[in-house]
């Protein structure tokens, strides 16, 4: 049951990345909050900070290179940023979870999964090693791993990809974390190995009352995990709103753009609409608005200045000078 209190909250969140020619931001200014229980999908091209501000809630940036340069990460009312590098890494595994993009680089190879799924107990809670082995093949067979017993001598390389991606979900979930951050948690995943993960995440959200942060480029997934969804482009925040109304009325051009690249079973179309050009990287970003040279909507406005973000609706923002004249017309009273 999703409540009004906030597990997680990030405020004017930036993460700067040091190179050769200065320091750049990849993330500027994000604020977002997920309440217990909820689901918020964060959605946005590659190159436009998602993983960045994943690895930043979990303190995994490559530092000194790649670090958190301004704002704040409340988890659970506590800022994670005055924090000590051993009292984050307590945290990690524990109340918050990480389920990563590729599993063979995340899990070791020389290990067997049960192993490692006993080591992540342990680090974390005082119980013995034969009690964390029961508790791992638990959670194997509650992750859908069918003969989890014997599977849990596995080694990762022996697994299909579905099922190493069930392994991560199991190890993420071993000490019932409050907060699960996936990330892109079904790449490169067969249409109905994707589904099958899908609805264990919410069945698993159900049974335990975790609030999830779904980082992915799929719209898709989007609609069908998320409670409400956060639009990034090149390191900001764009639009976030309730996932019903940003598919019903999107304000921002980047997010209709998004909408009109998904395939879709009710229009007849020869062809996909692509979103013409590239995020630009950190060091080559245009002035004023981001998005304003793959813009069909700019006008000189937007060289000049920043848009802030706008409230339109209960729940619903946009950062744009010329947000949609059709949501402008159903949000007004």
């Amino acid at each position: 049951m999703v409540t009004e209190t906030p597990v997680l909250e990030l405020e004017e969140l930036t993460v700067g990345i040091r190179s050769d020619r200065g320091v750049f931001s990849a993330v500027e200014g994000l604020s977002l909050s997920i309440n217990k229980g909820e689901v918020l999908g964060l959605v946005g091209e590659s190159g436009c900070g998602k993983s960045l501000t994943a690895l930043a809630i979990m303190g995994l940036l490559a530092a000194p290179a790649v670090r958190v340069t301004g704002g704040h990460i409340r988890f659970a009312g506590q800022d994670l940023l005055t924090l000590s590098d051993d009292q984050r890494r307590r945290l990690r595994g524990d109340r918050i979870g990480m389920i990563f993009q590729e599993p063979m680089t995340s899990l070791n190879p020389v290990y067997t999964v049960g192993a490692q799924l006993v080591e992540a107990l342990r680090t974390h809670r005082p119980v013995s090693r034969s009690q964390a082995w029961r508790e791992a093949v638990a959670m194997l067979d509650k992750v859908g791993i069918p003969a989890a017993a014997s599977r849990a001598l596995n080694y990762p390389h022996e697994l299909s990809g579905g099922m190493r991606q069930r392994v991560m979900i199991a190890m993420a979930l071993m000490c019932g974390p409050e907060l699960l951050i996936a990330d892109e948690p079904t790449t490169a995943l067969d249409v109905s190995t994707e589904a099958q993960l899908l609805d264990l995440l919410l069945a698993l959200r159900r049974d335990l009352g975790m609030a999830i942060l779904m980082i992915t480029h799929d719209l898709g997934v989007v609609a069908e995990m998320a409670d409400k969804v956060a639009v990034m482009y090149a390191g900001r925040l764009v639009e976030s709103a309730p996932v019903g109304e940003l598919f019903k009325v999107p304000a921002h051009p980047y997010t209709r753009a998004l909408l009109g690249s998904m395939p879709r079973l009710d229009v007849e179309t020869d062809r996909l609409v692509a979103i013409e050009g590239t995020v630009s990287p950190p060091h080559a970003r245009p002035s004023g608005c981001s998005f304003r040279d793959r813009c069909p909507k700019a006008q000189p406005r937007c060289a000049g200045h920043v848009p802030v973000l706008e409230h339109l609706a209960a729940g619903h923002e946009v950062r744009c000078f010329f947000p949609s004249v059709e949501h402008a017309a159903q949000a007004s009273p």
